[in-house]
């Protein structure tokens, strides 16, 4: 999920480098043409201030020709009374008519640096290109040459483009951390109203009390009228829950007292007798059904706040069978083995997801049948195991069987569905892991082509 305050600095960033970079070549290339000019409008100069002097001074004719000397500066050992080591980067020369060369530098060669047509122009001498001003003199009847290497003027170009752009650069990442500290600053609401959101536990309804300043104010409080309205239908869920069970549990008992009484208190015939008893075996599913949908959803509103505690799974096993119905502890060979590993966890809600397991093995399973519980631990884990002698399930069944109202087959005359579902809820608030896994088929077992269910729930120590 993308941060929208990363998002916004990452493109004021992007947003920075761009200009940047589009305004540093616009200063390179702006810098670059004005110096030109400048180191031009220089050479010119020199051309026209030697040609001054030489009007009001004659050169003095000679055999040689008068060389200025140009001094070796080092750079590093620059010193302004001795001169600048820039002197060797500049050059003249003077030519008259004949092609005598009359006035040079030191460091300016013997033929003449450009063709005799006045202007600026470039040549390359020693390897190192110069940069040329042609000038004739009209009163001296000479040839005047300045001359400046390229080198020297990229250089200077170099230094004043890099300090500029230092200089911009330095404002914008300053202007960069402000900018970033800004919107950290400026996003702090919407930070505080996600980690107080983020951190209310499931069961907290109150509302947000927070200062969101104005721009975040319509979404807490729309926030809030949400909370209030999920509160309000809570509530009334819970109310609806608590009418239901009251309601249906006190007539349904009657009914079923009722009914019993009439089997006693009557001579009834044989049919009477087998109707009346369909009635109590459908009062006792129907009050199953109840308890099993108050116990589901009970188990919707206790994953923020159930009580845990240190069980042992041996003797959670032990005690849950001991609680079976006496008849279907006659009717079913149960077995219980394995290790007592203690697990934290609640106490009730495992009984009931045990005997959920047990119900629906004994249910499935030939009467006189076999039904192991194993339990023990591996490698930083618990485990519980129960196996019964039944039918077994497809691939297709073990995916659905914890879906709600699902029932292996559609024949099935009895159970509501939900006793798997209740069990991967109590599973799922342990943060255990429930399997299903073909068992072996039991030699003790009446049934041909039974093979035995393994349903497997795993807990990490």
């Amino acid at each position: 999920m993308n941060s929208i305050r990363r998002r916004t600095i990452a493109f004021l960033v992007l947003a920075l480098l761009c200009v940047n970079a589009v305004f540093g070549m616009y200063i390179y290339d702006h810098t670059h043409e004005e110096m030109e000019e400048v180191f031009n409008a220089q050479q010119a100069q020199l051309a026209r201030t030697i040609d001054s002097l030489i009007t009001n001074t004659p050169i003095i004719e000679s055999d040689h020709s008068i060389v200025s000397k140009v001094p070796f500066v080092d750079e590093s050992a620059y010193s302004a009374t001795i001169g600048h080591h820039y002197e060797r980067k500049i050059a003249y020369q003077v030519w008259d008519l004949s092609g005598n060369l009359l006035l040079m530098s030191e460091n300016a060669p013997l033929h003449p640096l450009a063709a005799t047509a006045p202007g600026f122009s470039q040549i390359n001498y020693n390897e190192t290109s110069w940069h040329i001003f042609a000038l004739y003199s009209v009163k001296t009847e000479m040839w005047i040459y300045t001359a400046q290497r390229e080198e020297a003027r990229d250089e200077l170009i170099e230094l004043i483009t890099k300090d500029y752009l230092i200089a911009i650069s330095t404002v914008n990442i300053l202007i960069l951390a402000i900018v970033i500290f800004g919107v950290i600053f400026g996003t702090r609401p919407i930070t505080h109203l996600s980690r107080e959101l983020t951190e209310r536990s499931g069961s907290n309804l109150s509302p947000l009390t927070l200062d969101t300043g104005q721009e975040l104010e319509p979404i807490k409080n729309a926030i809030n009228q949400l909370l209030e309205r999920v509160e309000h239908t809570l509530t009334q869920e819970k109310n609806f829950n608590a009418d239901l069970a009251h309601e249906l549990r006190t007539p349904l008992a009657a009914i079923k007292i009722h009914t019993q009484n009439i089997e006693l208190k009557e001579q009834l015939s044989d049919e009477t007798s087998q109707s009346l008893g369909k009635v109590v075996k459908g009062v006792e599913q129907m009050s199953h059904t109840i308890e099993q949908l108050l116990l589901l959803n009970k188990l919707e509103s206790k994953k923020n706040n159930m009580t845990k505690e240190e069980v042992g799974l041996h003797d959670l096993a032990k005690e849950t069978i001991s609680l079976l119905p006496s008849n279907i502890l006659a009717q079913y060979d149960f077995e219980l083995k394995g290790s007592n590993p203690f697990i934290q966890g609640n106490n009730a809600l495992l009984g009931t997801m045990l005997r959920n397991l047990l119900e629906n093995a004994y249910k499935y399973s030939p009467p006189d049948s076999h039904i192991l519980v194993s339990t023990g631990d591996s490698e930083g884990s618990a485990f519980m195991i129960v196996t019964d002698n039944g039918p077994g399930m497809t691939d297709k069944q073990k995916e659905n069987a914890i879906e709600r109202h699902y029932r292996v087959s559609d024949t099935q005359s009895y159970g509501s569905g939900l006793g798997l579902s209740i069990v991967q809820k109590i599973v799922a608030l342990h943060r255990a892991e429930l399997s299903f896994q073909d068992g072996d088929k039991n030699s003790d077992s009446n049934d041909e082509g039974a093979s035995g269910l393994k349903a497997h729930v795993n807990f990490t120590i």
